[in-house]
């Protein structure tokens, strides 16, 4: 298990041909910020067999994805063009979805033992996704967390740890409690929809079931956001949000109990 962990390395430790395939991505020198090693693996929920080995190259203004292969996969985001980016955390196991107009989402599976590299990272491309730093959590922040800490304490630590920008403020939230049904069977997921003056933070509990094991973070920028629509789906509702536009744009939701979509929508967008 230890060989799977991502670690950092430096891009002189990246084997030659990953190293043509980064300059092919990126033409212009690369001044990292991380290069994150991401061993192969077999923790995948997307593929069968063995995920390549990966490497993250993290830059001021975006993220290079390289994956072993013949020939090796490189592709390079700009921060300034994300739509959207999720992150699931359950056990060890990790994903990291970014989207980007006109092309496939990048999905990065990873072990999560390694996730304390990735973290601060991940939050300056999350900043500079947003156009720059944020000014700063208030005290009605620190007030809307604690409140937030008394009705379900995971919740509040999957927003404060793995979502929310540590200098964005937050405007309000609406919680989503978990409803089980016979046998403690679960019916609709504990949730918390945040909302920010640059963002909306949607954070569920992955795979619920008696306990919940991790957390799925969804980061949509209200810049980006073209439509939000609430679908009634009985006995829930379904809010949806559309990032982006036309063919190149990507939609995204979530399920509520039709008085929290309720709440929802009465918030100050």
């Amino acid at each position: 298990m230890s060989r799977e962990i991502p670690h950092p390395i430096t891009l002189d430790e990246l084997p030659p041909t990953w190293q043509k395939a980064a300059a092919r991505a990126h033409p212009v020198p690369l001044e990292p910020q991380l290069v994150l090693y991401l061993p192969p693996h077999t923790m995948s929920l997307l593929r069968r067999g063995r995920v390549p080995a990966q490497a993250l190259v993290f830059t001021a203004n975006g993220l290079l994805h390289l994956e072993d292969g013949a020939p090796v996969k490189a592709r390079f985001v700009n921060a300034a063009h994300i739509l959207a980016l999720r992150h699931m955390l359950v056990l060890l196991y990790g994903r990291l979805d970014i989207y980007a107009p006109g092309t496939e989402p990048l999905l990065i599976e990873y072990n999560t033992i390694g996730e304390r590299h990735l973290h601060q990272p991940l939050q300056a491309l999350v900043s500079a996704m947003l156009g720059g730093p944020g000014p700063g959590r208030d005290a009605r922040t620190h007030a809307l967390l604690q409140r937030l800490e008394m009705q379900n304490f995971k919740l509040k630590n999957g927003l404060e740890l793995y979502a929310l920008p540590p200098d964005e403020p937050l405007v309000d939230y609406v919680l989503q409690p978990r409803l089980t049904g016979f046998l403690g069977r679960v019916r609709l997921p504990g949730s918390v929809l945040a909302l920010t003056p640059r963002l909306v933070v949607h954070v569920g509990e992955a795979r619920a079931k008696g306990a919940a094991y991790g957390w799925s973070v969804g980061l949509y920028p209200r810049a980006r956001l073209k439509a939000q629509h609430i679908l009634s789906v009985p006995p829930w509702a379904v809010v949806q949000w559309q990032l982006g536009g036309g063919e190149e744009g990507a939609t995204f939701e979530a399920t509520l109990q039709p008085q929290v979509a309720q709440a929802w929508s009465a918030l100050p967008f």
